[in-house]
Order: C-alpha cells, then sequence, then structure tokens
C-alpha cells in the first residue's frame, strides 16, 4: 500500500524547515493538527505510519511526510506523547515511535463532559512506559482495517481490552473472568447485526491456556447467546480469533475442536479464525545522507506495513471450523 512515501527519499532539509514552530509560542491548532489528534484520541496509539493511513483516508491521500511534520510539531508542544517502540517489528527496519495524546491534546479536541469521560484512560496512556505495545498496536491495526476496510457493512462500535469489560463465568465449578481484546458491533444496511468478540494472539500461547479460552468462549456463547443478542441488539454473536500465522491458525483451530466436542456445547458456538500477518506487505526504502565533505550515501530498509483495509478485507480470508475459508461476513 503506497503511503505517501517515495521508495527514494531525498536528503533531510535544513534545520529551519524541520521546526517552523517555535516553541516559545502557542503552537496554531490548525484543521490538520486538529484532525490528527483525533485520531490519535479514536486509535489510542498510532505510528506515523497507522496514522497516515486514516489520515490519508479522508485528507485526500495526503500520507506519511506530512503526518510525520505535524506529529513532530504536537509532540514538541505538548499535544501528543512518545513512546520509543524499543522491540519493534523484529527484523524491519529501525524502531518506531509511538504517539498517544496528552491531557492537553485531549483537552484541546473534547469538551470538559467527554474530556472527564475519558480522563482516567489518558493517563494511563501516557504512563504505559513499558507497555505491551505489540498487543496496542494490533488492535489498532485491527480497527484500522474493520472501519475502513468495510463496504457492505459499518463498525458500529468498537471498544478495546483497555475499558476492561470483563465477563464473570463458572468454569468446572470456579470464577473465571472472560475479557476479550475487543468488542466490535457491526451493523448492515438491512439493520443486521453481528457481535464480534476478538481475541487477539501476538504470539503461541501454550495449548493449556488456549484450551481453557476455548472453554471460556464455549460457555459464554452456548449459555449466555441470548442475553448477548438482547443486550446488544444483535443477530449473532462471533468469536474471532485472530492469530500470527497460517500455521497458528492451523493449530489453534484443532485444539479449538477438541474443546468444544469434548464440552458438548448446545448450541455450538460460533468460532472463526484469522491469518494476521496476511494484513501486512513488506516494502523496500531507500534514503540518501551526507556523508563526509562530499560523499552521499545510501541506505536502505525494509519496512512491514499494513496493506489497503479494503484490501485486506476483500483477500485476508478467515477459517471456520470446519476449515472452509470465507469473507469474515458473507453477503
Amino acid at each position: 500500500m503506497e503511503l505517501s512515501h517515495s521508495p527514494m527519499e531525498s536528503l533531510p532539509p535544513p534545520r529551519s524547515r524541520l521546526r517552523p514552530d517555535r516553541l516559545d509560542q502557542p503552537l496554531l491548532i490548525t484543521p490538520s493538527r486538529r484532525r490528527i489528534l483525533e485520531l490519535v484520541h479514536k486509535y489510542r496509539y498510532m505510528t506515523p505510519r497507522l496514522l497516515a493511513v486514516a489520515y490519508g483516508k479522508d485528507r485526500g491521500g495526503r500520507g506519511l511526510s506530512h503526518v510525520r511534520h505535524e506529529l513532530g510539531a504536537l509532540w514538541r508542544h505538548g499535544y501528543a506523547l512518545r513512546h520509543f517502540w524499543t522491540q519493534g517489528p523484529l527484523g524491519y527496519g529501525s524502531p518506531e515511535l509511538i504517539y498517544a495524546i496528552t491531557p492537553k491534546g485531549a483537552r484541546e479536541i473534547l469538551d470538559s463532559e467527554a474530556y472527564a469521560q475519558v480522563r482516567q484512560l489518558i493517563y494511563r496512556r501516557a504512563s504505559e512506559r513499558r507497555a505491551n505495545f505489540d498487543h496496542h498496536l494490533a488492535l489498532t491495526q485491527l480497527e484500522l482495517v474493520l472501519e475502513l476496510g468495510a463496504r457492505d457493512w459499518r463498525v458500529a462500535g468498537y471498544n478495546s481490552d483497555e475499558r476492561r469489560a470483563r465477563v464473570q463465568l463458572k468454569l468446572a465449578g470456579k470464577a473465571y473472568g472472560l475479557q476479550p481484546d475487543a468488542w466490535v458491533l457491526a451493523e448492515f444496511p438491512d439493520g443486521q447485526r453481528a457481535l464480534l468478540l476478538v481475541e487477539m494472539d501476538i504470539a503461541r500461547r501454550e495449548n493449556a491456556r488456549l484450551d481453557q479460552r476455548f472453554l471460556a468462549y464455549g460457555t459464554l456463547l452456548s449459555t449466555r447467546l441470548e442475553d448477548l443478542k438482547k443486550r446488544y441488539g444483535v443477530n449473532n454473536v462471533i468469536a474471532l480469533f485472530v492469530e500470527p500465522s497460517d500455521d497458528e491458525v492451523a493449530r489453534v483451530r484443532g485444539r479449538a475442536i477438541e474443546v468444544v466436542r469434548e464440552a458438548k456445547f448446545s448450541p455450538r458456538p460460533y468460532f472463526v479464525f484469522w491469518n494476521r500477518g496476511a494484513w501486512f506487505e513488506e516494502q523496500q526504502l531507500a534514503r540518501r545522507h551526507l556523508a563526509g565533505r562530499n560523499g552521499v550515501r545510501e541506505r536502505t530498509w525494509t519496512v512491514r506495513v499494513l496493506r489497503d483495509p479494503a484490501e485486506v478485507l476483500a483477500n485476508a480470508l478467515v477459517t471456520g471450523m470446519s476449515g472452509r475459508q470465507r469473507p469474515l461476513f458473507q453477503g
């Protein structure tokens, strides 16, 4: 996916052009900067590349270089904060910066009532210096794919795990708290609605933990299905397990089949599995920079970028318990 970032990046502009905003003067919040603050707040944690996907969608394709420039100004003036993602995607270029909104930035775009409702979340994001950023960004990517990629349906509601929506269950006579990573309401043109309960796996999980999660989701969808339908006004509830690779999809689906077969759930829970690795593509980038008095060197590196969300939803099919692949929602 092209993010307004050419394969050959030119020499950096002079220092005077890098920082036109003066720190001794208030920063002018232009419509562009306001929109960037709104997007950073909405999606919680954003890298410049992810923000360019969202920003370019409603701004006529203006992408990565513009977003980076504006983010720098917002960060220097205290409207946004940034975390240094020291690990980053293994084997893909340099570590990335992750941006979140600050209380100052949130007060700029929200009225007092709206700010009071999210104040604790804003401060929590700012304090997470050692957070699981892989997980945070995976949920951001999921939301971008679903919201920007949908064509014949729309996302009517999205709650991530930071709001900690937990369901209390009984497993083998013991209390168990099930907290999906995301709750997604999908709405269709005919008024039908579906609820997705998303379990986002970034890395391989041990079998015992997988089995317990499948048992919990199976228990929820077999004993409280009608309650969930009524509470959320939906026609169906689907447990969506997002895995890092096709191999993991095959492995966890096999575990799910065994758990469901042994538990003999009635009605049988609706489980689907999605390979998150198919959401991305690799791009080779290059940059020229000065080396010594007269020399110019070229550095090349590979980045792993999110594909066009519409392409992801059209081509990255989910797998059902039967092993058949299909779109996330069938028309």
